[in-house]
């Protein structure tokens, strides 16, 4: 996957390039930038998928919106 990666019980726990919103937060990275997580502590999911793949590594939409979510729940 070329990053740093954490797995429990097939899902990916919270790294520090992918935070999701909180240390007991887990869920799953997908292809072209999408992204899926709960976070039981903050009683919430996430999910984000795209119609048009942006190639490399700079597409920042999932970024943005988990950075947003993170703003709301602090």
């Amino acid at each position: 996957m070329l990053l740093p990666s954490r797995f429990a019980s097939g899902y990916m726990l919270p790294t520090a390039s992918n935070p999701m919103t909180g240390p007991n937060a887990f869920g799953h990275a997908g292809r072209g930038g999408s992204l899926a997580f709960a976070d039981p502590d903050h009683g919430l999911a996430f999910g984000y998928v795209m119609n048009h793949i942006i190639s490399g590594s700079d597409d920042e939409r999932a970024t943005v919106l988990v950075d947003a979510i993170r703003k709301a729940v602090a």
